[in-house]
């Protein structure tokens, strides 16, 4: 399944034609407006979210989340946007080749799906911007920098600003929901989120 994403990227933009494209995994929640990020691809090639974005604080939290971004991949590939256009195309095209012969589980070997390969975008491509944004691909993983609340109106919101997405990765085994109540346990709104999901 990882590894159809980067052809289908390409097609969508070469083949297609079409001039901006952003793909979500099939395990995310849109909560609020994706428009900030797509405003974001006026300037940029390329978008990626990172699993985190602040230092983890406890050793527990290093050996959970920053020991498995540097495993499987400093971006989370659950997201990602790119324009037709200049370095837009030509990640297309490099993902699409990796992932065509090298999209495999081989942790030892350097490998992780189609993630791994993202650690080597910035250094490739200077038109790629890092979403910093904590409503963008919130998950388990990062719920030691992110706090979920909701406000009067029902709008779901981290660190006060909206939540644009929520990856609920690990539903299906229960992992996702084990790290939940591992990491946000008196965390109530979101256990509403798990819910409506």
């Amino acid at each position: 399944c990882t590894a159809a994403k980067g052809p289908a990227l390409y097609h969508f933009l070469v083949e297609e034609r079409h001039e901006r494209v952003m793909y979500l995994d099939p395990d995310i929640m849109v909560c609020n407006s994706l428009t900030p990020l797509e405003a974001q691809l006026d300037d940029n090639d390329i978008l990626l979210t990172p699993h985190l974005l602040t230092p983890q604080p406890t050793k527990m939290a290093i050996e959970d989340n920053e020991i498995a971004a540097l495993q499987h991949g400093v971006f989370n590939l659950g997201f990602l946007a790119v324009a037709r256009r200049g370095q837009g195309l030509s990640f297309a095209r490099w993902w699409r080749d990796r992932l065509l012969d090298y999209c495999h589980d081989d942790i030892p070997r350097g490998l992780f799906t189609d993630q791994l390969w993202c650690d080597l975008a910035p250094s490739f491509f200077s038109r790629l911007w890092i979403v910093r944004d904590y409503g963008c691909n919130t998950a388990s993983w990062n719920l030691t920098e992110r706090v979920i609340t909701r406000d009067d109106g029902g709008i779901f919101k981290v660190n006060g600003e909206p939540l644009r997405f929520y990856h609920f990765t690990g539903y299906d085994s229960g992992a996702g929901r084990y790290m939940t109540a591992k990491y946000a346990p008196t965390n109530s709104p979101v256990f509403d989120l798990w819910n409506e999901y």
